[in-house]
């Protein structure tokens, strides 16, 4: 019964977690995507290509996916690796 509590407990402060910090990542990505600097776009790349691995039922939708179709169309090409791996990933993984 401990347990179960224990277990319950834990499941219910990592969802409270995931509901203040999914918010927060969004805004700070929403900021840095467009920035000037290659890296930064190809970091915040990196980061949404996370999030869709760990939160795919709130990242895995059309409003956040638009942004790595947009990377496609940067002029720089170094962030646009990281989208493609991001893509690669995501596929890999909803094939099995």
């Amino acid at each position: 019964m401990t347990s179960l509590l224990g277990s319950y407990l834990l499941l219910t402060i990592q969802f409270h977690l995931s509901n203040l910090f999914v918010p927060m990542k969004i805004r700070i990505f929403m900021h840095r995507y467009r920035d000037i600097f290659p890296t930064i776009r190809a970091e915040c790349i990196t980061a949404l290509g996370e999030w869709v691995r760990e939160y795919k039922l709130v990242f895995l939708a059309d409003k956040y996916l638009k942004y790595l179709g947009w990377t496609l169309s940067d002029k720089v090409t170094y962030p646009i690796l990281p989208m493609v791996a991001c893509f690669a990933n995501i596929f890999i993984r909803w094939e099995r």
